[in-house]
């Protein structure tokens, strides 16, 4: 029987230096191992859209869907964010906005937990969507169904890794595996991860797409706070 001490984290941004000692301490080996890469978009496509977006008279609400979004926006133009209200979908977006603010929600994370915070009118308002092509359309859909303008930029693209051999191996030694997205899931399932292996899931959304592929072991949703992380993980360890 092969020895489970491994925990993968699956996630796009490498685990702090706090997260791994602190997960080395629970008697756990850390793998960091993005199975996407975030590729911003051309500046040549989005400074222009950025400007047409500063020059409104009216400002849009900026809605952030990730942290890769918002660090986007501060690389390329980190003037708007003082100059527009700031929504993000998580503690983890929000972190990436600072030193501006953003609201984000207080009871979860997530594209539906932003919306449940909203009013059922937003007749006459305008939002900015800042995402990836391949996003979910929940914000869009959401927005557009209580009256909103809404406008979308694709501020970067996510692009899959093809997982090697030697990696495959080990995904069927992991204790556990801390997930990043949707995504994310997807890339390993294809990549070979047993439905068998404790998730630590980003959202409900992901927890009911991870049901849906057959994960059948205990399932745990957690913000993106890496301290919450470390506690769902506890549980499994117990």
């Amino acid at each position: 029987m092969r020895v489970r001490k491994t925990l993968l984290v699956a996630r796009a941004t490498p685990p702090s230096e706090a997260y791994c000692a602190a997960v080395r301490s629970l008697g756990l080996a850390i793998w960091h191992r993005s199975m996407l890469v975030i590729e911003n978009a051309e500046r040549s496509v989005l400074l222009p859209q950025l400007a047409k977006l500063g020059s409104a008279k009216t400002p849009s609400t900026l809605v952030f869907s990730s942290p890769f979004a918002a660090r986007a926006l501060q690389t390329l133009a980190p003037e708007l964010l003082s100059r527009h209200p700031l929504l993000s979908v998580g503690a983890g977006t929000s972190a990436a906005l600072m030193p501006h603010f953003a609201t984000a929600p207080s009871a979860g994370e997530g594209a539906q937990a932003l919306l449940n915070m909203l009013p059922e009118s937003l007749t006459g308002q305008a939002f900015c969507l800042l995402q990836a092509p391949d996003a979910l359309p929940v914000l869009q859909d959401g927005l557009f169904a209580r009256g909103a303008e809404v406008q979308i930029i694709e501020a970067y693209r996510r692009i899959r890794v093809p997982i090697h051999d030697d990696e495959r191996e080990r995904l069927l030694t992991l204790r556990c595996v801390d997930v990043g997205s949707g995504e994310q899931l997807k890339a390993l399932l294809a990549g070979g991860l047993p439905v068998a292996t404790p998730l630590i899931l980003p959202s409900e959304r992901v927890r009911q797409l991870a049901e849906s592929f057959g994960f059948c072991a205990p399932l745990r949703v957690s913000s993106s706070a890496e301290s919450e992380r470390l506690l769902r993980l506890e549980e499994f360890l117990v």
